[in-house]
């Protein structure tokens, strides 16, 4: 009967499995470290609890002012004012029979919608303008805060400005001189 043979890591056997802690202990038998001692680690004092506290009485009222005034900066500005360009105002025709006698402005500001016996006005409250190649996308938003009206339009520059609303499609409005003139 063969006795187990015991490895070590000075026999260089180590394809024998062995415990972790007998193979460092091993190890350091070989390398001739000295014995560790274990010493027990002493606890870190904490900071007194006063410095915590007197963080938060100021860091939470900070925060919340910050708060109300970031909420304030959003909710009572001001509307931002919308203004249309240069090369979209103008007083806008058709030819087209169904709309004889319409017509409608566009200002800096300022929408003027006229049809036969009167005009509404209504105040721009933002624009938007995407370029398309040589076309412009435009949509526009005016009238009341209670009464919100769109118009979209797609403005082309050449060879005739012209503007084709989105709806109705395929009606082109030219631009034209106040008093009928081109």
């Amino acid at each position: 009967l063969e006795e187990p043979r015991i490895s070590t890591v000075k026999d260089g056997d180590l394809a024998t499995p062995m415990e972790l802690r007998d193979f460092l202990e091993q190890v350091g038998t070989t390398m001739r470290l000295p014995a560790r001692t274990t010493v027990s680690m002493t606890a870190v004092r904490e900071a007194p609890v006063r410095a915590t506290r007197r963080r938060r009485p100021v860091v939470l009222p900070l925060l919340a002012l910050l708060s109300l005034g970031a909420w304030g900066a959003v909710e009572l500005r001001p509307p931002p004012t919308a203004t249309v360009p240069a090369t979209l105002q103008g007083t806008w025709v058709t030819d087209d029979p169904r709309y004889a006698g319409r017509a409608f402005e566009l200002q800096e500001a300022q929408v003027i919608v006229r049809y036969p016996g009167g005009h509404e006005n209504s105040e721009v409250r933002g624009i938007e303008v995407h370029s398309r190649r040589d076309t412009l996308a435009v949509v526009l938003r005016h009238g009341d805060a209670g009464a919100p009206q769109e118009l979209a339009f797609a403005f082309v520059p050449s060879p005739e400005p012209h503007l084709v609303l989105r709806n109705p499609e395929a009606v082109r409005w030219y631009r034209r001189a106040p008093g009928g003139g081109a």
